[in-house]
């Protein structure tokens, strides 16, 4: 486990329409101490292509692919293979505000919260 590194999970499942904005946003962050792991769900689109030119671009962006078997074993493989302290859940069509991770971070530091939602 890394101390400040935060993990952020992404299950994919064809999702070529949005995922480019989905990593453009993780990219933005103000906060940049972090690993995007992209997990693959068996997706039949243009997915895979889209994420490898991310990996190639970014080392933090980490790409796996599994046959499909669902977003919960997809988000379950993904942890699996986190090094981060924090783990972020995000889905593929989904996007953030660039000071997302920074909030969310001293939000619990503030509150010695384990766990936030939003």
């Amino acid at each position: 486990m890394i101390e400040k590194l935060v993990s952020i999970i992404t299950p994919c499942y064809n999702g070529s329409k949005y995922i480019a904005e989905t990593i453009d946003a993780v990219r933005r962050q103000s906060y940049v101490d972090w690993e995007m792991i992209i997990v693959d769900d068996g997706s039949k689109d243009d997915s895979a292509k889209i994420i490898k030119k991310y990996v190639n671009k970014d080392k933090r962006i980490k790409y796996i692919y599994q046959n499909n078997t669902g977003s919960a074993a997809a988000r379950n493989n993904g942890i699996r293979n986190a090094s981060g302290r924090y783990i972020v859940l995000l889905d593929a069509d989904d996007v953030w505000d660039e000071d997302f991770l920074t909030e969310q971070l001293s939000y619990m530091k503030k509150k010695n919260a384990v766990c936030v939602c939003s």
